[in-house]
């Protein structure tokens, strides 16, 4: 036999293909890669102008080893949660990991969260004085591409003539930050003194060095410009009470089985198909592929259907239920027989196995049938080749509201609904399940 009408409720157990999170292309994996042999990001905004961020080159050195020290440039930045350092910085310098700590990393242009694990170091610093401060890093493989630091003309700003900046401001040269300092350490390093005019960039002190920030004027703009590129916006770190929400929330929402898909391809696939004939809705199975071959399963249902058989044997009352079901199915053409099997000439042809769900806490249907459809052999399954589509669940505070708006509530269910939509005659036949004529012979 073979159904007329779609399962009910079945849905392909697939997982959401997911990689690891990797940071090896920066802090954003769906950043494209840039391209060409000059992959310097810059601040040029005009052919006289640039934008500049706040960079500082500082002495770092490993606190169990003084000695091992390092010219590195820093980038801070208030936009980021967490600071971090390269991990080719961390094996030059010789730094020992003190623990691994959970960040969740949302970037720019994106709403998905990136979890992963950093290894947390500590280092030292030489400031201004000679004195130095210890900071605790997170490893990132990348921070960002070198930036051009273009020279700037200090003639238009005379009152930065006597400051002593801790990078050159004379020469254009390209600076690749090996260590960011975002907000949970920014601060500590500013001494809160600030000059500032109009039109001109702002002159930061810090225990580096003044820090230019801001839009200034260059000597000559570089041929090698480009568009300068953010790679952090928020980065949190991962509370024990997150993960356990985060790993609740991916057990209960569909999206974590797999099937929330392009619900705009399956909803327009789904309304060129669909069409109301005699009184019911015929709808064509949303293909994958259209094309799809499937794999003969028909041995796997037959020892399915033999399994079957002899448990409901045990219990013949049971047997009997399960038969009159398929009996009346047959009689009200939710079913129908396969006539001459053998000569089918159809493209696709699957079968379907089945079995019995009772549920004796229901008050109308206690016994059902239900088909296999994840059931596979040499070959993807029948859901594997199907679209999911988007999930009608009502939400729980929909209903609540619905229900307080009117004095008296109503509640309704249509007896077998999802067996009243008829299949399109095509696609009937990737429904096959095998059932036996007499069962009590």
């Amino acid at each position: 036999m073979r159904n007329s009408k779609p399962k009910s409720g079945q849905r392909p157990p697939t997982a959401r293909d997911g990689a690891s999170p990797h940071l090896s292309k920066g802090l954003n994996p769906e950043t494209p890669p840039f391209e060409g042999s000059n992959t310097g990001a810059t601040f040029y905004t005009s052919s006289r102008e640039s934008t500049l961020l706040q960079v500082a080159r500082v002495f770092a050195f490993n606190l169990n080893e003084p000695g091992n020290r390092m010219s590195l440039y820093v980038l801070l930045d208030s936009g980021s949660q967490c600071s971090y350092i390269t991990r080719s910085a961390c094996q030059r310098l010789g730094l020992p990991s003190l623990g691994t700590k959970s960040v969740s990393i949302m970037t720019f242009g994106s709403r998905k969260e990136c979890r992963t694990k950093c290894h947390v170091v500590k280092l030292g610093l030489e400031l201004k004085n000679n004195a130095h401060m210890e900071l605790k890093l997170l490893t990132v493989s990348h921070i960002c591409e070198p930036l051009t630091y273009e020279a700037i003309d200090l003639n238009k700003y005379p009152h930065l003539n006597n400051l002593d900046f801790s990078i050159s401001l004379d020469h254009c040269k390209q600076i690749k930050p090996d260590i960011l300092i975002g907000s949970d350490q920014y601060w500590s390093l500013l001494t809160g003194e600030i000059m500032k005019i109009n039109n001109g960039p702002v002159a930061l002190n810090s225990c580096f060095g003044w820090i230019l920030s801001g839009t200034a004027a260059v000597k000559q703009s570089s041929a090698r410009s480009a568009t300068m590129v953010t790679h952090v916006l928020r980065v949190d770190g991962v509370h024990e009470d997150m993960s356990l929400e985060h790993r609740l929330r991916s057990f209960w929402e569909l999206e974590s089985l797999g099937i929330l898909e392009d619900e705009n391809l399956v909803q327009t696939q789904f309304g060129d198909h669909v069409k109301f004939a005699n009184g019911k809705y015929v709808v064509s199975l949303p293909w994958k592929d259209p094309c799809i071959s499937l794999a003969d399963n028909y041995q796997l249902c037959l020892r399915r259907l033999s399994g079957l058989f002899k448990r409901l044997k045990s219990s013949p009352e049971l047997l009997k239920k399960y038969d009159d079901i398929i009996r009346e199915q047959l009689a009200l053409g939710i079913i129908v027989p396969v006539e001459n099997s053998e000569e089918c000439s159809v493209a696709r042809i699957h079968y379907l196995p089945h079995h019995c769900v009772l549920r004796q806490d229901k008050s109308t249907t206690k016994l059902r049938i239900v088909y296999d459809a994840s059931a596979k052999t040499n070959g993807p399954s029948l859901n594997n080749c199907l679209h999911i589509g988007p999930s009608l669940h009502q939400k729980v505070f929909d209903i609540l509201l619905r229900f307080r708006m009117w004095p008296i509530a109503i509640v309704a269910d249509i007896e077998k609904a999802f067996l009243m939509i008829q299949v399109a005659d095509v696609d009937q036949d990737v429904l096959r399940f095998l059932w036996y004529k007499e069962c009590f012979l």
